[in-house]
């Protein structure tokens, strides 16, 4: 069973996994403040500062789950995709064995360059399968080298002195603000999606938040007298 109340923002749909929450559990809809919560610093994040709609995602680079997520954001439409920010927070998950290593790769990266973090995104999730604990970090410091043509040594002096230790604390903190669990959990101008399991899911997520914010930013026309 399906069922979407998109003017409405409300979205159960049953025996695929997805459950909506608003900005903690118990919540029907998100607290207003929840989205300035979640994208306060400077977190990674793709996307005009003034978008439409601003996507936080809660990820772990050795999560499958997580890997298709950024599939479905980049394969969405050019005019949607224009709309919108994403937000990138770190929490990589105990049981996985090389997902702390590399997100504070990426932290460091991300404070040389923040479009060299993106590729090094993408780089993570396409080799997914290819990484160990083993071989992680030299695999990426090989990259950052070879592909992003950032200061390797400054990268190195980043993980050697911890300088992402703040970045995931920070991170840390907002999962348990908002009790966060599983990855990916995506928040979607503030209201919480868990168990996104298609591009379909996704893209509805989206279209609400975009229906919503049209609303807010389009007066209603006055009815002829």
């Amino acid at each position: 069973m399906r069922l979407h109340r998109v003017a409405g923002l409300v979205m159960v749909v049953t025996g695929l996994g997805l459950s909506v929450t608003g900005a903690a559990p118990g919540q029907d809809r998100p607290e207003p403040d929840t989205t300035k919560v979640l994208v306060a610093g400077s977190p990674p994040s793709k996307g005009p500062t003034d978008a439409r709609v601003n996507v936080v995602a809660f990820i772990d680079f050795q999560c499958p789950s997580c890997r298709e997520f950024a599939q479905w954001m980049s394969d969405l439409p050019a005019d949607e995709a224009q709309a919108i920010r994403i937000i990138i927070r770190h929490k990589p998950l105990l049981f996985h064995t090389w997902a702390r290593e590399a997100a504070t790769v990426s932290i460091c990266v991300d404070s040389q360059d923040h479009d060299a973090f993106w590729k090094l995104h993408d780089f993570l999730f396409a080799q997914q399968n290819e990484l160990t604990a083993e071989n992680v970090k030299p695999r990426l410091l090989q990259f950052v080298t070879e592909e992003l043509h950032i200061d390797r040594r400054a990268v190195n002096a980043c993980l050697e002195s911890h300088g992402y230790e703040d970045t995931l604390a920070r991170d840390h903190q907002l999962v348990e603000q908002f009790n966060i669990r599983e990855t990916p959990t995506v928040f979607v101008n503030g209201r919480r999606y868990v168990g996104l399991k298609s591009a379909e899911d996704l893209k509805l997520a989206i279209d609400a938040a975009l229906g919503a914010a049209r609303q807010v930013s389009e007066p209603a026309s006055t009815p002829p007298k």
